[in-house]
């Protein structure tokens, strides 16, 4: 995996931007899920390289999580979903592939048929919304059951990267159409920036199609199409229309 970055310093590019949330990114963690990316794609090009990328990438993003920001005050826990009905969550390829594969294996036919029905019925409503609405529109995340991640052990990076240390915090940034502050983790969110950033480099590196998803759409795509691993292996744009 390479020399893991020691604990400091950590970059404070800029200050508090109005997203309301604040980063704190280290320079050598993109070239650490570079690396991450390309021996698996050098183990070989089938349906688990593309598994194998997201399921090394969050590890790696676990890890340095442990050694650098393991102090973070976080009052995250199940049953907390303020930040599951953010309009957009951003994933690469692998990872929606690898969340399409775990729900496959995981739910019968109607649960999984019920999961893309949600998929299609969020991704045509924020379609048909004024697009100066969408960041406030506030719709539950298609994965979301009863208040818990229903794929919480293959989560995106983007997921596993918002923290905050106040739930009423965000209850309240919630009610105020997220225009208030939320005091986050900002180390949790420069690592899965940096490995995100990795990715997209690793990908791009490798002639594969390496843009920014909307979960969303692009979530939908995978599970309507079987074959969509192999097409997106063969460097076909498979999901286009989900790019954000």
């Amino acid at each position: 995996m390479g020399t893991r970055p020691k604990a400091g310093p950590i970059q404070r590019p800029e200050p508090p931007r109005p997203a309301q949330v604040r980063t704190e990114e280290h320079p050598a963690i993109p070239e650490l899920a570079r690396e991450v990316v390309a021996r698996a794609l050098a183990d070989g090009s089938s349906a688990g390289t593309a598994m194998a990328i997201a399921s090394r990438t969050a590890e790696l993003a676990r890890q340095l999580t442990a050694e650098l920001a393991s102090g973070e005050e976080m009052a995250c826990r199940a049953g907390c979903s303020w930040c599951c009905t953010l309009t957009v969550i951003a994933v690469s390829a692998p990872e929606v592939l690898r969340i399409a594969e775990y729900l496959r294996a995981t739910l019968g036919p109607q649960e999984l048929a019920a999961v893309t029905d949600r998929l299609a019925r969020r991704d045509e409503r924020l379609q048909a919304m004024a697009e100066e609405r969408r960041p406030r529109a506030r719709l539950a995340c298609a994965l979301l059951v009863n208040q818990r991640c229903s794929v919480y052990p293959v989560r995106p990076l983007s997921c596993g990267g918002m923290t905050s240390a106040s739930a009423e915090a965000c209850e309240a940034s919630y009610r105020a159409g997220w225009t208030r502050s939320i005091p986050n983790g900002p180390r949790h969110l420069g690592i899965a920036a940096g490995v995100r950033q990795g990715v997209e480099q690793g990908l791009a590196a490798a002639g594969l199609p390496a843009h920014d998803l909307d979960l969303t759409a692009a979530l939908r795509i995978a599970l309507e199409t079987p074959d969509a691993v192999e097409r997106w292996l063969s460097g076909e744009p498979i999901f286009a229309a989900a790019a954000i």
